[in-house]
């Protein structure tokens, strides 16, 4: 369509970033508003009722010609870009995950080759932009077609833990705390030890580091959780006490309370 050409040459060819970011807007306002009425249709399904089908899935149409392009925003920003700034990087990344919440795993075969061809990249950047573009796409796919591809990055973002660029390292810590919260079942049983062994590493290092640290912990810990709320042995009963022992560290760092990242290293300690 005209609104397709239009915004794809915006994010491709203009030369000021808000425009470009603005275009990327427009298909995360198109994926929400689509994501909602799909959900709207498949609750009238499940209730019985026709109701029209109003959707015209235009984000799925436009998945295999536009994920490509706003994959290629996500090595777009400076060396020392601040963690609050909202630029093309950013927005590739949202609408990436707004594209996988609507399209569900249909994205990962267009997403995949671009992480796989660019995750050990001698090239920082592209490095993190393969790992911003997987963990993008983790809510949405189902666990079944991501546990293979879950399973085999679990080993590159421990070692990602310790790349020469800190943007990296967040990026992958920050896709660790993704796979914990969403696709924990996953992970296989003797990569848990390692996954938080390198996570109490993360805990002694920078503040957003310790911050992405404490969030995976959390979810990793939720997950364990019995639903019947009835104590049992799990992963984490062995590195328990080392585990609690570097939450409270963190929690007593100088510059938790300036940070205001105290609560998260109570929440993963609870």
């Amino acid at each position: 369509t005209q609104i397709y050409e239009i915004t794809s040459s915006a994010i491709r060819n203009d030369t000021h970033e808000e425009v470009q970011v603005a275009a990327i807007e427009f298909w995360i306002t198109v994926a929400a508003t689509e994501e909602s009425m799909l959900e709207e249709e498949e609750r009238l399904r499940v209730e019985g009722r026709n109701g029209p089908a109003e959707c015209k899935k235009y984000v799925e149409s436009a998945t295999g010609n536009f994920v490509p392009l706003l994959l290629e925003t996500l090595s777009k920003h400076g060396d020392d870009t601040d963690e609050d700034t909202y630029d093309l990087r950013a927005a590739g990344s949202c609408c990436l995950e707004s594209f996988a919440l609507t399209v569900g795993s249909q994205i990962v075969h267009v997403v995949l080759p671009f992480v796989q061809l660019h995750i050990t990249s001698e090239e920082w950047r592209l490095r993190d932009a393969a790992l911003v573009a997987f963990f993008s796409i983790l809510d949405g796919p189902s666990t079944t077609v991501l546990g293979q591809y879950v399973q085999q990055i679990v080993p590159v973002l421990l070692r990602a833990f310790s790349d020469s660029n800190v943007i990296v390292q967040d990026s992958a810590v920050h896709c660790i705390s993704n796979i914990c919260k969403l696709h924990m079942q996953a992970v296989q049983p003797d990569h848990v030890h390692a996954i938080i062994q390198g996570l109490i590493m993360k805990l002694q290092e920078s503040p957003k580091l310790a911050d992405s640290a404490c969030s995976a912990i959390f979810f990793m810990s939720a997950s364990m959780k019995d639903p019947e709320g009835m104590p049992e042995s799990n992963l984490l009963s062995r590195p328990m006490l080392a585990l609690m022992q570097a939450l409270i560290a963190t929690m007593d760092r100088p510059d938790a309370k300036e940070r205001d990242w105290r609560v998260g290293a109570m929440s993963a300690a609870g």
